[in-house]
């Protein structure tokens, strides 16, 4: 139950600092969510000091381990170590005190934090293989649907531009997308960076971040056993 120790993490040197950058951006967050709506604190620690950090993880993943293969064994052992950074436990209860959130809260949220599981935070964050090839191959007519392709621009999107304001990022979200080897539209005949028309790259982003809200609304179906 110690902090969370970077230098054990299978990433190399400047992913493990930019994952550092990322959770202290993380906590930035969460306290100023804490500050808006305080009474919200357990789900904006949730949200991202659990999920959101977990999220941030598997991006940095999908850029190292391209096959996939061990990448739902390696966010699982993460979120493990997620739940059980003292540091960040550190934080949701200096924020809980800060805004006077009394004892018998305090402690209740803090003893259901303790019984969260990893399944809990990796849960549709890595689709399984079998059912992304099961979903392109239903139905015969129109266009196949890349739901893979689109959750993984979904997660640079989200590590680019945590508040949701991508199109002010176009430039490094081209850099990162061709980095992560994201195929562009056919008819560009061109990588992400070389692609000049900016209405063009905003809509293919688009048509992506519209299949993985696709692929989350029928999350049921879809989610990690």
């Amino acid at each position: 139950m110690d902090e969370l120790d970077y230098t054990n993490l299978p990433l190399p040197g400047a992913a493990r600092e930019r994952l550092k950058a990322l959770d202290a951006e993380r906590i930035r967050r969460f306290q100023e969510k804490v500050a808006r709506e305080p009474h919200g604190i357990e789900q904006h620690d949730f949200d991202e000091l659990l999920v959101g950090r977990t999220r941030d993880y598997l991006s940095l993943l999908q850029e190292v381990d391209k096959s996939g293969a061990r990448r739902k064994q390696l966010l699982t052992e993460h979120a493990r170590r997620v739940l059980d950074d003292s540091n960040t436990r550190g934080v949701v209860r200096d924020a809980a005190r800060k805004h006077h959130i009394d004892w018998v809260g305090r402690e209740s949220m803090m003893f259901r934090r303790v019984w969260r599981t990893p399944d809990e935070l990796v849960r549709g964050l890595v689709p399984e293989p079998n059912v992304i090839t099961q979903e392109v191959q239903r139905g015969t007519r129109g266009p196949q649907k890349d739901y893979e392709t689109a959750l993984k621009v979904e997660q640079i999107v989200k590590r680019i531009a945590p508040d949701g304001n991508w199109r002010k990022h176009l430039d490094e979200l081209r850099e990162e997308l061709d980095k992560a080897k994201i195929k562009t539209p056919t008819p560009w005949r061109t990588d992400w960076e070389s692609q000049p028309d900016d209405p063009k790259v905003k809509k293919a982003i688009e048509h992506h971040l519209k299949l993985a809200r696709e692929w989350h609304a029928s999350a049921p179906a879809k989610t990690l056993s």
